[in-house]
């Protein structure tokens, strides 16, 4: 049990002195030139919307500058995907790469990931607040009525707060929490995933 005090202090020191102090992404790649050229062209490729956190803690703040990609056609079946932590949409790419023929996929950097704002201070983050931020995402920047929602590790929790604000509305066919890395040679080992379906 000697272990447990030892793993906490390493994630409480890791959290008050993370290694990356950036506020936003340009910030970032400033800082960190040979960050990779992948990441460089998977943030020219998205587009931001702007979005006011609606937890009470953070009345006070400005709204932040949100990340997004989609791909493929709109008219095919939609899957939305919410990634994990400490990570980014990017965690999806290879498999979009293989889905986005057959489906119309959009991706989403929550606050304090990828190339969205990384709000410091005294900004209060939360599971439900990305489950708003994600509802708002579905219903008010790609205005879809039915899709998938697949998600990985932090984003399973947001996911699940999401459906426990859906309850009863039939706009999304499945919920899939992974709980291994989203990357496409191990998405398809049904084992380890939990479907839910409406």
């Amino acid at each position: 049990m000697p272990l447990i005090p030892i793993v906490c202090a390493i994630l409480i020191y890791a959290f008050l002195n993370p290694l990356d102090k950036s506020s936003t992404i340009g910030e970032f790649y400033e800082k960190n030139p040979n960050a990779g050229p992948n990441a460089e062209l998977w943030g020219a490729g998205g587009s931001y919307f702007r979005w006011q956190s609606r937890q009470r803690e953070n009345g006070h703040w400005p709204d932040v500058k949100i990340f997004y990609r989609t791909f493929g056609n709109i008219d095919n079946p939609a899957i939305v995907m919410i990634h994990g932590w400490p990570t980014s949409s990017y965690d999806f790419n290879e498999l979009i790469n293989e889905l986005k023929n057959d489906y119309y996929i959009a991706v989403i950097d929550t606050p304090g990931y990828g190339f969205s704002d990384k709000p410091k201070g005294d900004y209060h983050y939360s599971i439900p607040d990305d489950a708003r931020l994600v509802d708002y995402f579905i219903q008010e920047i790609l205005d879809l009525n039915k899709f998938t929602l697949l998600t990985h590790d932090k984003g399973d929790s947001v996911g699940s707060s999401c459906h426990s604000e859906w309850g009863n509305i039939s706009s999304f066919s499945r919920v899939i929490f992974r709980t291994k890395i989203p990357y496409s040679s191990c998405f398809w080992s049904i084992y380890d995933s939990f479907y839910f379906n409406p």
